[in-house]
């Protein structure tokens, strides 16, 4: 799981529950807006401060610019040759 935005608009102590193990997932460069509140920490989900706007109907995008943490590069995304969201923006499903 990378290079995510979890945005919450209430603070909850844990922004992963885990119903089994988490044994084999990795977790890397994600960002949690969690309204302040502390919560039980994962490793590379990191807290930062942020607000979101509706670009259309039920797709959130941040705000301003997120320069920290730095985007992830593993899990074989040098091999993802589209963007999905932009093609989906430009009306090529």
């Amino acid at each position: 799981m990378a290079n995510n935005l979890i945005y919450n608009d209430k603070g909850v102590e844990q922004v992963i529950i885990a119903h089994d193990s988490l044994d084999g997932i990795d977790f890397e460069s994600n960002i949690v807006n969690n309204q302040g509140v502390s919560f039980d920490k994962i490793s590379s989900i990191e807290a930062a401060d942020f607000s979101i706007s509706e670009l259309e109907e039920n797709v959130w995008i941040p705000s301003a610019d997120l320069s920290s943490p730095e985007l992830y590069n593993g899990f074989e995304f040098d091999l993802i040759k589209k963007e999905s969201f932009w093609e989906f923006k430009r009306g090529k499903k």
